[in-house]
């Protein structure tokens, strides 16, 4: 897949915290193109770019964003949709893929170890800049996502993305 070997061309001498903010910021980038595409299907091309109007916290309008993002854009890129999508209706979300593909074929020892907890930390970057800039795309600037996986001898292909926007 792509995106394990660009996770791959990352020099080895990087940091995680530059990796992952060079794999984020990837992601974030392909979610800015992917935002036009996915609400207008079929369209030969993305409409022409457009200053968004400033954000507001518009729950029916964040609520149906998010819902886009959970329903086309991930299936799009991960081949299914997300598992559960939950809210506070405050701006928070948490979306829950419980067979995340990139995580899937790895090993789920008891305890995983230092390097394949790494790794998992570099895959999930670019999902969390995929969601930061679909939510971009959709107007929303001060976007802050956080993922988690498990790691306590659970599924690791087991992960949860943690949405906050704010006004």
């Amino acid at each position: 897949m792509l995106l394990l070997e660009l996770i791959r061309s990352v020099p080895p001498s990087s940091s995680t915290e530059s990796a992952c903010a060079t794999i984020e910021a990837l992601g974030f980038s392909v979610g800015r193109r992917l935002l036009p595409l996915a609400a207008s299907p079929g369209a030969a091309e993305p409409p022409p770019a457009s200053p968004p109007p400033p954000p507001t916290l518009n729950l029916a309008h964040d609520l149906s964003v998010v819902k886009l993002l959970c329903k086309e854009v991930w299936a799009g890129c991960f081949e299914h949709q997300v598992h559960k999508l939950q809210t506070n209706h405050r701006g928070v979300f948490v979306l829950k893929d419980e067979s995340f593909a990139l995580l899937a074929d790895l090993p789920n020892p008891p305890s995983p170890p230092e390097s394949l907890r790494l790794h998992c930390v570099k895959v999930l970057a670019f999902p969390c800049g995929l969601i930061r800039g679909v939510l971009a795309a959709a107007g929303f600037a001060g976007v802050v996502v956080s993922c988690d996986f498990k790691s306590d001898g659970g599924d690791v292909a087991s992960c949860s993305f943690n949405i906050r926007i704010s006004p």
